[in-house]
């Protein structure tokens, strides 16, 4: 994330309670009247809203080429599953937008993330998206589980055993390997103690014989 720009906006904001719009004119307008009524409705005191959020990123590269000449031209995709996903004419680099909708939300919560940098407060808004996806799978999908995120089922191969790619399967492998080898059993240390049968002092372990008498030494 760091070779973005991004910017975080609350479009809007209505109490679940009551479906009151809490009014300010901008994202830091909305956020100040919240701030007021400590994370509450003004009207019903519910401390539940739905919110909407729209987050732009630019790419650095981007903004440099813009500095440089004319601004690239930008065109906005459809709405695909809550996001919209922006489209640049020079290639994948530029500038994006989501929005984002989340309904429920505590407004304490709200009021604390918003406070955040930016690009945490977004990872906040696709944090909650993930696990919202996640909730709600398809037969046809699963959750990686090596890196967690959400994948297409296949007849075969890396997705049937439970991961994203090939990638994840290699090191979900290695990683389940080195817990097994980490949990393996200690090698057995043998003990000194004196002989309960000719009383001399050896060291036995665990179903071991005296090396004098030979008859068996519990442990």
């Amino acid at each position: 994330m760091g070779s973005h720009s991004t910017t975080v906006e609350l479009t809007e904001l209505r109490c679940v309670g009551c479906c009151f719009a809490v009014d300010g004119g901008s994202c830091n307008g909305i956020l100040e009247t919240l701030r007021k009524t400590e994370g509450v409705c003004s009207g019903c005191q519910s401390e539940q809203f739905r919110a909407v959020f729209t987050v732009k990123r630019i790419s650095k590269e981007s903004i440099a080429k813009r500095l440089a000449g004319p601004a690239a031209h930008v065109m906005f995709g459809p709405l695909v599953g809550g996001l919209v996903h922006g489209v640049v004419g020079e290639g994948s680099s530029g500038k994006s937008e989501a929005e984002f909708i989340l309904s429920g939300v505590d407004g304490r919560l709200l009021l604390e993330k918003m406070g955040l940098p930016p690009e945490e407060a977004a990872s906040w808004l696709l944090s909650v998206e993930k696990e919202r996806a996640k909730a709600n799978l398809t037969r046809h999908q699963g959750i990686c589980k090596q890196c967690g995120e959400i994948f297409k089922m296949g007849l075969a191969g890396h997705s049937v055993e439970g991961y994203c790619s090939p990638g994840c399967r290699k090191r979900g492998f290695k990683s389940t390997a080195a817990a097994v080898s980490n949990t393996a059993a200690e090698p057995v240390v043998a003990q000194a103690i004196d002989c309960p049968h000719c009383g001399r002092a050896i060291k036995a372990k665990p179903g071991g014989r005296c090396i004098y008498c030979g008859k068996a030494v519990l442990i």
